[in-house]
């Protein structure tokens, strides 16, 4: 489908999933600040999801040839995210410790269908910018984590050098130790 026949620009198309991606993250970061299982990149990805599928419904059916009266596109695609609902219902479990996993992978698999659609229909365009927006939420966040890991241990460090204290060994190298002198790093007394 050309975008001639589309009544949506690219531009509006990027400003549409900037501003789903954007809202995704406030609201996320919200709810990750209260302590809640779902944060941003659910958040931004179920955003992404349904802004998609407004679009696909808005302008992805220019130019279907309608050859039966009766006949519904969207209806597939309601058939289709019915469907993926359930396979992430399945995904998502609680741990017994009270953790929940699997939110985000469902997320992801619910905006993967509406991609899924949009290639279908011929809007590749949409499918690309939401892909892209999608993978950078996704590894932004153990971006993050390494970055703030990275900065703690740092922080340790220099607390550990401030005090006067050894800096801690890498655990290959304590191992190694008690491996080859076993009398000096015993555990026993």
């Amino acid at each position: 489908m050309s975008l001639g026949e589309m009544s949506i620009t690219y531009n509006d198309i990027v400003l549409r999933l900037l501003a789903a991606t954007l809202i995704g993250f406030v609201l996320g970061l919200e709810r990750k600040h209260s302590a809640k299982p779902v944060g941003a990149r659910t958040h931004i990805l179920v955003c992404l999801s349904a802004c998609v599928v407004a679009m696909i419904s808005a302008y992805g059916f220019v130019g279907v040839p309608q050859f039966n009266p009766n006949a519904d596109p969207a209806r597939l695609v309601v058939g289709v995210l019915t469907g993926i609902g359930f396979i992430g219902a399945g995904i998502i479990w609680k741990a017994p410790a009270g953790n929940v996993h699997g939110i985000t992978t469902a997320a992801a698999i619910f905006l993967l269908a509406a991609l899924g659609i949009a290639c279908g229909l011929g809007l590749f365009f949409l499918a690309g910018i939401t892909a892209l927006i999608a993978f950078i939420t996704l590894v932004t966040n153990d971006w993050v984590k390494h970055y703030q890991n990275y900065k703690l241990r740092k922080q340790t460090a220099a607390k550990m050098e401030e005090y006067g204290l050894d800096k801690p060994k890498p655990q290959k190298e304590r191992a190694y130790r008690r491996i080859n002198d076993p009398k000096k790093h015993s555990d026993q007394p």
